[in-house]
């Protein structure tokens, strides 16, 4: 079973640039804590986004299509009908997630390295 999730970046004029990951996107354990240990700066972040692959691994990085929003809320609107279970957006020099639920969307932003703690929040943050 694959656990979706999109990688997305606010780039300097506010516009939002994202890639899809298809498998693993769990925060512990999976593309959360690569990001978090290996894409944690400005430009890696961005590597992260540009390059991403299907299963965000480091032995096989692909170009692949990227989304493009005008804001947070378009990004949000747009996720909200999708069969992610993950948004990962780099701001402010930090990662962040955003845990989704079908047809549903909290919008409560996490700060990565707080979600990395809590050893149950990929199991609280799946469908219900």
């Amino acid at each position: 079973m694959s656990t979706r999730c999109q990688i997305s970046i606010i780039k300097e004029d506010n516009t939002i640039i994202s890639c899809y990951c298809h498998y693993n996107g769990y925060v512990r354990g999976g593309v959360g804590e690569d990001l978090f240990n290996n894409y944690n700066s400005p430009e890696l972040a961005l590597k992260a986004v540009e390059t991403c692959c299907d299963s965000m691994t480091k032995e096989e990085i692909e170009e692949t299509d990227l989304y493009t929003y005008n804001n947070i809320t378009e990004l949000e609107d747009w996720i909200a009908n999708t069969d992610r279970e993950y948004l990962y957006l780099w701001k402010n020099d930090n990662w962040y997630v955003l845990p989704i639920k079908r047809k549903w969307v909290n919008r409560n932003w996490i700060l990565l390295s707080e979600a990395l703690k809590d050893e149950d929040f990929d199991k609280q943050s799946c469908y219900d």
